[in-house]
Formats: C-alpha cells, structure tokens, sequence
C-alpha cells in the first residue's frame, strides 16, 4: 500500500511540474513576438535588443528612479540592503541612505541645498558682544545699552533733570501738583483749556495731562489715535521693527538681497509684476503718478493704478504746546481747508534733531520711524495729515511722495523763516500699520509760499 501511494504521488507532482511548464510556455509565446528587436516586455531570448524596461536584460539603470542606487542625485531607499550613499562635496546632511555625511559644529548649521556646514550667529537681542561668527549682536530695543561685562542689553533708568513723566526705561519721573501740568519733563502752570482725555486710553491730552499709562515702552506704544495701547513683539516678523524700536530678525531688521521687508515683517521679493506705479520693493519704480503734475494722482493700495487726489491749501504753521525746543523737538500744525469746520483737521510737520539737509524726500520715511514720540528715521522728519473726530483721529494720512524744503533752518532742528513743500502727496493709511486703505482718499498739499513758522 505504501508504494502505491509513493508511486501516486510521483505521478501527481510530474503532472503539476508539466502543467506549470506548459503555462509558463503559453505565456512566453503570448508576449514575445519573436523579431530580433523586441520592445520592454521581451522576455529576454538571445539576440533581442532590451530596452530599460526588458526584465531579461543586463546592467540597467533607470535615472529617474529615485530608489536606483546607481543614481546619485537622487536619495536612494533606505531600506533597500543595496542602498549606496552618496557624500560626494557634502559636508553634512543626508546620505540618502538612512545616514548622515557628517556634523556640524555647535555653533553651525548644515544648509539644505549646498550641505555645508555654516556659522549660526547667537543673536536673540537680549545679548550683545560677539555673536560667534566673527560679527557682533545688537540690542533690540534701540534705548538700551550694551553692559560691557556681562553683555547683556540694559535700559539704563535716567531721570537725569526730568521733574515729572517718564525715562526712557518707562520709569516714573514724578507727577505734578498745584494746577501744574507736565511739559517736556518739567512741571509748569497750566493755561490750557482743552484737557480731555474722552476716548482716551493713554498718551496725553491737549493740555500734556495723561491719560493712562500703556506700561513698559519696551513692549508696548500708544496708537496715534490714543485709543488703545499697542503690544510691540517681533513674534512671525523676520525683519524691520517690533513697533517699539525693537529690531526683529537676525540681520539687524535687514532682508538679503533682492528682497524687502514688507509692512508685516516679511522678507519679499522685489518684483514690479502685476504692477503699474509705486516701487517694487527694493525702491526701483515700477511706474510714477502725478508725472506731469496736474492732476495730483497717487499710486493705489494695490499698486494697479493712479488715483486722483484731492487739493489742500494750508496756513501758517503753528509750533504746538507739546513741542520740547530743550530736546531739539519741534511739532508745527497748520489747519487745512476744506477741513470740515473743525480746527482739529491739520497737517503735522515734526522735526527732531538737525535733519542731515534741509532737502528732504517725502517717500524716504517709513511708517514705523514715525509712531513713537519723536521722529527717529534719518532725515528726523515726520508728517501726516490727521482728520479728527471730537478729539479722536478719525482718517490718517501719511506721505507717498513730495518734496520739503527749510533753506533757514537752525543747527538744532528749529527754523522761523519758512518751509517750503513741493506738492507732496498724503494717502489714507490704518492708524495702525501704515498699510495703505484700499479705495482710500489722498491729498495733495499745495503751498505757493513759505509757510511761516509761529510760536503758540
């Protein structure tokens, strides 16, 4: 019985070979056309010619398969045992095998497209001194000072003659008495009548008095309309100021090349596409309004088209009571008309410091120069036109383009004999950021004569 069934099972096992024998060669047959110059599903019979895809063909390489481990540009399968990394000119980096072609020191970083190791500069703001790679960290906040032997950033507190107010570092100077109001750090008698603090937060009114405390001026400012206390940090900026004259970004507020820093902190790059006026971000002109002069145009939000602007006539400027001549600050008004019949609807001219020339090109400043209590771009110039609402800024206009001249002006900053604009023109902006109102007013600031300058 036991043969038999040896016997059987020989039988059956030759039956199975020969079938799978038989299908193999039914399907071979099926495939393979016989001429001696097969495509990709030859089955690989002497004399073909194998394209890459023939599974019967020698030494092929395919180089856009990204697991081909012959292929070195591209990363290979780490899981594949015949993976080969790839190390050639790296430094660091992947391998593309799973492994890595070396470390970077402890103040360095591999850079992902040329993987080489580079010098990581330790800057956070807060330190100064050496950064590690042959440079030097600054201070963030523009008020604070480098302790030379701890290297760390410091605001020095500083009453120094100041009665009243506040320091640099947001202390507290004292406060006034008596009917006095503070000025410029001085308690004097108040002959002011216009002392409302109504839908005020903080800042001061008319009269100098304040009218609330925002806190430490490192983190926070008052908005131009004093309507709310705004909070200065460089959190998703990578580049000009955190509102307070803090620094953000690892380059000193500064893009690389070819790109510029964008109202909300973004390094973008300078392109006039889409573009039909303004400038494309690194100040070259994708195209000018208002070229002949008449009529006054500005460059819209959107930089898509010249808008007409409208004419305002002003009248002598006036130096205002919160001016500081002691700390070479000067702020002159003057109404403007139409202005609604409100004396509070004025152009502001604001000096600090001696300018560097007294020939000064309107679309040289930045907003964010011009938000703190006194001017701090380079010309030391600022100006707006500010439309108000009882006594809150209800529309601000800031400057886009246009010329100022001061021919007399004072090794202080001051002058009396007059200022000269050459047609600036002022767009409607956010209070906030500067960002200029889509479908937003402008104005064209006309003045044939010298505005005189006036003591209040």
């Amino acid at each position: 019985m036991k043969k038999f069934l040896t016997v059987l099972s020989l039988i059956l096992a030759m039956f199975v070979f020969v079938a799978c024998v038989s299908d193999d060669d039914e399907e071979s047959e099926a495939v393979d056309t016989g001429s001696s110059s097969d495509t990709a599903a030859d089955s690989g019979k002497e004399g073909d010619t194998d394209t890459a895809a023939d599974t019967g063909s020698e030494n092929q390489t395919d180089p856009t398969n990204p697991t081909d481990p012959t292929n070195p540009t591209t990363p290979g399968d780490p899981s594949d045992p015949n993976c080969q990394p790839n190390c050639a000119g790296k430094q660091c980096g992947s391998d593309g095998c799973g492994g890595v072609c070396g470390t970077c020191g402890a103040n360095e970083m591999c850079n992902a497209n040329s993987f080489t190791c580079q010098c990581e500069p330790k800057c956070d703001g807060t330190t100064c001194g050496d950064d590690g790679c042959g440079g030097t960290c600054s201070c963030k906040n523009s008020i604070d000072t480098c302790n030379e032997t701890t290297k760390v950033c410091e605001c020095v507190a500083s009453c120094g003659e100041l009665e009243c107010g506040t320091d640099s570092c947001g202390h507290s100077c004292g406060s006034c008495s008596g009917g006095l109001v503070c000025d410029a750090g001085k308690c004097i008698p108040s002959t002011c009548v216009d002392s409302t603090c109504e839908g005020k937060v903080c800042g001061v009114n008319g009269c100098g008095e304040p009218c609330g405390d925002c806190g430490n001026p490192h983190d926070f400012i008052c908005s131009i309309d004093q309507t709310q206390c705004l909070s200065c940090s460089c959190e998703g900026r990578e580049c000009g100021t955190n509102g307070c004259g803090g620094i953000c970004g690892t380059n000193g507020g500064n893009c690389p090349e070819g790109q510029s820093c964008s109202i909300d902190g973004k390094c973008v790059t300078c392109s006039c596409e889409g573009k039909k006026c303004g400038d494309d971000g690194c100040g070259k002109s994708c195209g000018n309004c208002n070229s002949a002069g008449n009529p006054a145009e500005s460059c819209s939000a959107d930089q898509t088209q010249c808008i007409q602007c409208s004419d305002v006539t002003l009248s002598d400027l006036v130096q205002t009571a919160a001016s500081d001549p002691a700390n070479r600050f000067f702020d002159y008004t003057a109404e403007y008309a139409p202005n609604g019949g409100s004396s509070k609807n004025h152009f502001s001219l604001q000096i600090y410091n001696n300018p560097n020339n007294c020939y000064i090109d309107f679309s040289r400043q930045t907003f964010d120069t011009c938000t703190l209590d006194k001017p701090t771009n380079a010309d030391g110039i600022c100006a707006f036109i500010k439309e108000y609402s009882g006594d809150i800024i209800d529309k601000l206009y800031f400057p886009q383009s246009g010329v100022i001249h001061i021919p007399n002006m004072y090794n202080n900053g001051s002058f009396n004999d007059g200022v000269l604009l050459n047609d600036p023109i002022l767009v409607e902006v956010d209070k906030t950021t500067g960002a200029p109102v889509p479908d937003g007013k402008c104005f064209r600031v006309k003045v044939k004569n010298f505005l005189k300058a006036k003591a209040k």
